[in-house]
């Protein structure tokens, strides 16, 4: 690229399982849906079970194309305060809960 000239980021994602191409995971369980873009990973998360899930964010990383680990930070955390503990998020039974 040259000096001066700016480029838009280029993404690749994968499931690894099960593979497919509609950035899906469908279980009994959850239905997990990703969405990449230029600035941000957007998902959504359906609970299927009969009990809550928590979303743990201070153990989610995300993992770029050179394998290099680094936290998730989601909505509603500004990014000057990303290394400070994140508040886990509930989502109750049969409810959706996307993030960016």
């Amino acid at each position: 690229m040259s000096p001066g000239v700016w480029a838009p980021p280029r993404w690749r994602s994968s499931i690894a399982t099960p593979p497919n191409s509609n950035f899906g995971v469908t279980t009994r369980e959850v239905y997990l849906y990703f969405r990449p873009d230029t600035t941000s990973v957007g998902f959504r998360l359906e609970n299927r079970l009969g009990v809550g899930i928590k979303i743990y964010w201070d153990e989610s990383t995300f993992l770029d194309v050179y394998g290099r680990s680094f936290k998730a930070v989601h909505r509603g955390v500004n990014y000057d305060n990303k290394d400070q503990p994140q508040e886990p998020t509930y989502v109750a039974p049969g409810q959706t809960y996307a993030d960016f």
